[in-house]
């Protein structure tokens, strides 16, 4: 099994277009030794619309799960694709824990876990 090394806890922002990346961004967070908090894994879309949460509400939830998290990692090409609410998140960290932000590219998610998938067999 692929335990992560540490008792880190990285917060895994990116986009709602994104989502979908979610479980391969949760496995290459475990497979750099960190415990990943998707908001998308954890708050699910269907979910929250199914109980009427609205953006505002949401968000306020997101920031409860950073808030808890002891790295902020922002997945994305670049810093023009950020969207509102990671932008928030983003403003968020840095007037609350003022701790530095790992910018990470979809490309080295993706080149990261289908190189490594080894570790996932290896450990399992």
């Amino acid at each position: 099994m692929n335990v992560p090394k540490s008792k880190e806890i990285v917060y895994c922002a990116h986009s709602h277009f994104t989502k979908d990346m979610s479980p391969m961004i949760a496995q290459y967070v475990v497979m750099k030794g960190k415990v990943p908090i998707d908001p998308f894994l954890t708050l699910p879309s269907d979910v929250m619309d199914a109980m009427g949460y609205d953006g505002p509400t949401r968000l306020t939830l997101d920031l409860i799960l950073l808030s808890v998290c002891d790295e902020l990692w922002i997945f994305g090409q670049n810093k023009d694709d950020y969207t509102p609410g990671v932008q928030q998140e983003n403003n968020y960290w840095m007037m609350k824990k003022n701790g530095d932000i790992l910018h990470v590219s979809f490309e080295e998610v993706f080149e990261y876990v289908m190189n490594h998938k080894d570790m996932m067999i290896n450990n399992a």
